[in-house]
């Protein structure tokens, strides 16, 4: 156990709750405006300018500061093995492949909307066929 692991704990939530309800939301919303015009492709693609600015707002603004903090502290002192070992502890815990995977199914699943909406002009026209929008 990490002395910082409330901490992280506690910010690793607030940066999957902004995950699933900004960037999530927001990508599942800008697709489907997309499907709305005769070419959602090159409309998906024009917000991509929109869109890149916010993935970079969140990140730079939400990530665990003190993940952050720990990080830094490793570039100026690479040979800190306290800091290595609790980043690593860490990471793995709050922000490992599996956890960033299962607590953000909003996230994703606005991801992969505007991903389908971008890429398939099949897909689009399937959804656009069957009437649900």
């Amino acid at each position: 156990m990490s002395e910082f692991d409330e901490d992280v704990r506690l910010e690793a939530k607030r940066y999957s709750e902004v995950l699933n309800s900004v960037i999530g939301f927001f990508m599942f919303t800008t697709a489907t405006v997309c499907l709305s015009f005769k070419h959602p492709q090159t409309i998906a693609l024009l917000f991509l300018t929109m869109v890149m600015p916010v993935y970079v707002l969140v990140v730079n603004n939400f990530f665990p500061p003190t993940i952050d903090t720990l990080r830094k502290l490793l570039k100026e002192e690479p040979e800190n093995e306290w800091a290595k070992s609790e980043l690593d502890f860490l990471t793995n815990k709050y922000l490992g492949v599996r956890k960033i995977f299962t607590a953000n199914p909003v996230f994703w699943s606005g991801n992969f909307w505007y991903i389908l909406i971008l890429c398939c002009p099949e897909f689009s026209s399937w959804i656009k066929c069957i009437k649900l929008l």
